[in-house]
């Protein structure tokens, strides 16, 4: 059906990507009566879009060739209703819904990766929506995760989300086939349409309102809304991961890993290696149309020398008839900065130390108001010949333990703000690295928290100390906002000449007009449900990423949890930088 879920195609065809690479190209809505490997197989169509179910199709002996995993993480997703559920309370509900086959094999496997036998589940092939998942009429259904959880927060109803990732699943979702034939007998063709196709993603991607206003105007076959699409487009775009990972890239070790997922539940033999799955455009990139390009550079890098030189000569006879001013007014011009800077920085400090003060008035009132109640009931028990309770000793000892606290984050902030936190890079090897941060982090029994695999050889150069303070408030945040039987995943990958490090949780998200600001000093925003805090934890983040020339982002969408990204140079010197 048409939605966001397409609109790399869309925008491929509209911007003219495919008319200038010399095709003529329709694109065919699909449906529950349309089975895309059958229209490409017997020629009714040339190009599919398909699922990671492709694989069983090959397997099988059918001629079907990959050309590019568009999806990196499958959408598809189990809700249940009601919130903050578990898998285990699916068993004995009711029907949840779920389609035979090869269709939703990675969402079965959630529950064999639980330790929950496929035969507690009443499993139904029947078709279900929105209606009978508020009324109770099934306990769980199958939908995108771009799909269901906006309708139902948009109705108020309370639901929950299963997502196969967070139990190791991890499939690619729509992926771009076509006929071993037609990339034998007509190469340029596909390789073409391929490129063609990834160019109008990567567009998509970048646009998306503008491609929004192009579903509304002709592809709105579903009636959605504009509000509906956009949230479509935001979650899709996560599950492509553009930003991480190349458009269209194919791992052949993540393909072993679904074909062997779909063998273990009897859906294929197994018995065919993948070589022949995956497109090999072998071909040689053509850079002649580049040369004209560089000569006409060239003859520009010419002109300019020749330009550039004789504005050389005119300022060094104006250098020599300005210096004696510049030399004048240079020593009243710094004694002026200087004023300037440290005006600025009273003003700055008498800022920060009104805001602490009302900090103090607010965060220190509870704690202190245990304190005194406690000592004077310790006086009174003590007046009467009794020894104090423990429970009044251990109540007066965790106040003053978060009157420390408090304490210890907001000189630690100040010391990030003037610049006199001590800094010592070294390089650290980031996988046994996270691992030791994650022993740090107390274990919660309700929570999964795990370190995905990563790169071997992944580097950076940084002190490890502030690094090990900014993952752990992250880690703590996730732990503090994720439901319990939540998942919350450490995960580090390269990006050019960055290493992205990411903390994602499963948590309630943040609200869009809250995520501009979570990074602000003092800034505690509308999600905290739990204890509260000084607003100081994420603002420590940021400094200290800035410390190393880096960023820190947030990525949320509320109902589903958030991802906060420490991007950090691999090599960022072994000198001390100051943030910005």
């Amino acid at each position: 059906m048409h939605q966001f879920q397409f609109a790399g195609y869309y925008a491929a065809l509209h911007k003219g990507f495919y008319k200038d690479a010399g095709l003529d190209v329709v694109v065919k809505e699909g449906g529950s009566t349309i089975n895309a490997e059958d229209d490409v197989l017997n020629g009714t169509a040339d190009f599919g879009v398909d699922i990671s179910g492709l694989v069983v199709d090959y397997l099988a002996g059918r001629p079907v060739l990959l050309l590019a995993s568009v999806f990196q993480h499958s959408p598809s997703v189990l809700v249940a209703r009601g919130e903050n559920r578990q898998l285990s309370d699916l068993v004995g509900a009711g029907p949840v819904q779920v389609m035979d086959g090869v269709q939703n094999v990675n969402l079965k496997a959630m529950f064999i990766a639980e330790g929950i036998p496929l035969s507690q589940i009443q499993f139904t092939n029947t078709p279900a929506d929105i209606d009978d998942l508020a009324m109770g009429r099934v306990a769980a259904l199958t939908d995108y995760l771009s799909n269901y959880p906006y309708l139902l927060s948009q109705r108020g109803v309370p639901f929950t989300v299963f997502t196969p990732q967070t139990y190791g699943m991890d499939f690619y979702g729509d992926v771009l086939f076509t006929r071993h034939d037609l990339a034998r007998t007509k190469p340029k063709m596909v390789a073409a349409f391929r490129e063609a196709s990834l160019k109008g993603w990567d567009y998509a991607l970048a646009h998306p309102d503008e491609i929004i206003d192009l579903i509304l105007d002709h592809y709105n076959t579903q009636n959605k809304t504009r509000e509906h699409l956009r949230f479509e487009a935001k979650v899709l775009a996560r599950m492509i991961d553009a930003d991480v990972i190349q458009l269209g890239h194919t791992n052949p070790g993540r393909w072993r890993f679904i074909a062997e997922t779909f063998a273990r539940l009897g859906l294929t033999s197994k018995a065919r290696p993948l070589d022949d799955f995956f497109y090999d455009p072998a071909r040689k990139p053509d850079y002649a149309w580049l040369y004209p390009y560089l000569a006409t550079a060239i003859l520009l890098i010419m002109v300019a020398a020749a330009i550039a030189a004789h504005i050389l000569r005119i300022n060094r006879r104006l250098r020599l008839s300005v210096s004696q001013l510049r030399d004048a007014t240079a020593d009243a011009v710094r004694q002026r900065e200087r004023a300037d800077d440290a005006l600025e920085r009273e003003r700055a400090a008498l800022a920060r130390y009104k805001q602490f003060a009302e900090l103090v008035s607010h965060e220190f009132r509870n704690p202190l108001a245990v304190i005194k109640s406690k000592s004077q009931l310790m006086e009174l028990i003590a007046a009467q010949g009794a020894t104090p309770d423990e429970d009044s000793w251990n109540a007066i000892n965790r106040a003053v333990g978060r009157l420390q606290t408090l304490f210890d984050q907001w000189l630690a902030s100040e010391t990030l703000v003037t610049g006199e936190f001590p800094f010592l890079a070294e390089r650290i090897d980031l996988m046994p690295f996270l691992d030791s941060v994650l022993s740090l982090v107390p274990q919660s029994p309700g929570h999964r928290i795990g370190l995905e695999p990563m790169p071997e050889g992944l580097t950076i150069e940084a002190d490890p100390a502030l690094i090990r303070v900014a993952l752990i408030n992250l880690l703590d945040n996730a732990v503090k906002y994720s439901p319990r039987g939540g998942a919350i995943i450490l995960r580090a990958t390269p990006s050019g000449g960055r290493a992205s490090i990411q903390v994602i949780d499963s948590g309630a998200g943040i609200a869009p007009q809250d995520q501009s600001s979570v990074f602000e000093r003092y800034f505690r925003g509308g999600r905290d449900s739990g204890p509260a805090g000084m607003g100081l934890g994420l603002f420590m983040v940021r400094e200290i990423a800035r410390l190393h020339g880096g960023e820190a982002t947030v990525d949320s969408v509320p109902g589903m949890g958030s991802t906060f990204t420490l991007s950090l140079p691999r090599l960022c010197g072994g000198v001390r930088k100051s943030a910005p």
